[in-house]
């Protein structure tokens, strides 16, 4: 990687294993970076070098705030990594409420990082979205059709902002 140092990192789901390890690697490039999780856990962000906001995806206004504190702090994001992801292993029989957690956190908690943290990439005139999917969002499972949908959700948003923010 080369051209990261001194730039802010937002890391959605930074303290779940691929986020925790992407958060890693952005500090040993030079990135000041904010892992954003539901889990609490500030000690161990530190440990990498980061800083860490508990937040619930389910909620804009607080994903907002939370956002908004993190460039507060370390300065305008030009990198943002959605890595947070909610699965059930059930197919057809999953019930309506995980079906909304689900589509909450992996589709809409996407949306709402991005919505909340494209603005200041658009005022530095740079910036990069990573989406983390899935083998799921490309191939069926057995017992995995929830998670697949919205995996394959993900990626389309990841095509659909490759063209609106070009």
């Amino acid at each position: 990687m080369r051209g990261l140092k001194s730039k802010v990192a937002i890391i959605m789901g930074g303290l779940g294993d691929l986020g925790f390890a992407t958060g890693k690697r952005l500090v040993e490039e030079g990135c000041a970076v904010a892992l954003l999780d539901t889990k609490d856990e500030p000690e161990r962000a530190k440990e990498i070098g980061c800083l860490s906001w508990n937040v619930d995806l389910l909620d804009e206004d607080q994903v907002e705030s939370v956002c908004q504190n993190a460039m507060d702090t370390l300065g305008p994001a030009g990198i943002l990594v959605n890595s947070a992801a909610r699965f059930v292993l059930k197919g057809i029989e999953a019930t309506s409420d995980e079906w909304d957690e689900m589509t909450g956190v992996n589709i809409r908690g996407a949306s709402l990082m991005a919505k909340h943290v494209v603005p200041q990439m658009k005022q530095l005139g740079q910036g990069s979205i990573v989406n983390f999917s899935s083998v799921s969002g490309f191939v069926g499972q057995p017992g995995f059709s929830t998670y697949t949908a919205t995996k394959f959700a993900v990626r389309g948003l990841t095509r659909g902002w490759a063209t609106d923010l070009a």
